[in-house]
């Protein structure tokens, strides 16, 4: 996540063993006068208060683990403070500064402004997404959201100066999200998206409705990111369903091959061709180069990828991927990706016809990898750093979006014991 500039002072105090889990403070602006009706949150996390009239504001039992406090008010500089359970109990002074939104510069790419009639159905396939979740999930003030569409490069950027208000109703949470980086290249077929999300429990407008949104909490956490990261933490990722193998991708060689020979004996072909009065024909010679069985099989490669997956034996235990570093986190490296596939729940009908595949459900299949070959330290929570050093791709890459999003706070109910 970004770490955006802001003065600030924190201190730790004694306090007795009956207060050691509290975080506290006071906001203030550049000017020294308190800030008011400023949010103070745990990120990705449904622990959060505001500052009172004079600035102050406390936070009594956050979650466990290594987090991020997130102190934001609109027209100012989000500010981020990382912390870990052992700090605590935590006193966080803030001055907060006035938010100041720079102009690209157009000598380097121009762009054009953009509206929500031309990229909203755009945004909300990629922010909110496409699942079944989706249709229940609103942006109640997409007039906040601006576009920007950079043509040389292909790419949409998007930006909001107030935080999103979210409610999903197919989970029975509100998030008030802080965008800070939302980008579609187009070229590439990459998205990027950061940002703040404070979530809120909804109240459950009639009976039934909170057994309805904790089923559809379970099935959302079940075979996503966080799920998958805590079983990775606790090396439970048998007991968890999950069975992962390392991947490589490498040119298919004998694609490669052929095409050059398919293209060679194409041109060859087109120079053969001689006019006949007003007709074209095609030298007999040249009609015959390949037999049948050539021409099918060279037909057969070039319908293959481009590029080849191989696969590696499934790995048992975590021990190759996770190692501590001096701080005693636990740090994720691997080379190449890593092929996940969840065997507890199949894949949803929207995946399979959001990517045109006319095929029964399988298996949950996703593929990650490390950018520019950065190790992440992942936490017990499910939570991981940074989340900028990880690409997503196959099932997470269409289903980790806000309509199926869980708070690293979240805990799915226990089974029942079996007698």
């Amino acid at each position: 996540m970004f770490r955006l500039p802001a003065l600030f002072i924190v201190c730790l105090l004694s306090l007795p063993v009956s207060a050691q889990r509290l975080i506290s403070g006071t906001v203030t602006g550049t000017n020294g006068q308190p800030l008011p009706n400023c949010n103070v949150f745990i990120n990705n996390s449904t622990r959060g208060t505001t500052t009172n009239a004079e600035g102050h504001f406390e936070l009594v039992n956050p979650p466990s683990g290594k987090h991020e406090l997130i102190i934001s008010n609109v027209g100012f500089e989000t500010y981020v403070v990382a912390y870990s359970e052992e700090q605590l109990p935590l006193t966080v002074n803030v001055i907060l500064k006035v938010r100041v939104r720079e102009l690209d510069n157009v000598v380097v790419e121009p762009f054009t402004e953009g509206t929500w009639a031309q990229w909203g159905a755009k945004f909300l396939e990629n922010f909110v997404g496409t699942s079944n979740n989706a249709s229940r999930c609103r942006i109640r003030n997409t007039d906040s959201i601006h576009f920007r569409f950079y043509k040389k490069s292909n790419r949409l950027v998007a930006f909001a100066d107030v935080p999103l208000q979210i409610e999903n109703d197919a989970l029975g949470y509100k998030i008030s999200y802080q965008l800070e980086a939302f980008e579609l290249n187009f070229s590439h077929g990459s998205l990027y998206y950061a940002g703040y999300p404070q979530v809120m429990e909804m109240e459950a407008p009639r009976k039934g409705v909170e057994s309805r949104w904790s089923k559809q909490r379970q099935k959302a956490y079940e075979g996503s990111v966080i799920h998958f990261m805590r079983s990775l933490y606790e090396n439970r990722l048998t007991e968890e369903g999950f069975e992962i193998r390392t991947m490589k991708k490498k040119p298919n060689l004998e694609k490669e091959r052929v095409k050059k020979i398919w293209n060679f004996a194409m041109q060859e072909q087109m120079r053969s061709v001689k006019k006949e009065g007003n007709v074209l024909v095609l030298d007999a010679t040249m009609s015959g180069r390949f037999s049948k069985d050539s021409s099918q099989y060279y037909q057969q490669v070039l319908r293959q990828e481009d590029v080849q997956e191989e696969y590696g034996p499934v790995i048992s235990n975590t021990d190759s991927l996770l190692e501590r570093n001096e701080t005693g986190e636990k740090i994720l490296f691997f080379p190449d990706y890593l092929a996940i596939v969840f065997k507890k729940e199949t894949e949803d009908d929207a995946y399979l016809k959001a990517q045109f595949l006319s095929r029964r459900p399988s298996w949950q299949r996703s593929y990650v990898g490390l950018l520019n070959g950065n190790a992440i330290a992942i936490e017990a929570n499910g939570g991981y750093y940074d989340p900028r050093d990880i690409l997503t791709m196959g099932y997470w890459g269409w289903s980790e979006k806000m309509a199926d999003y869980m708070p690293v706070d979240y805990e799915p109910p226990v089974p029942p014991v079996k007698k």
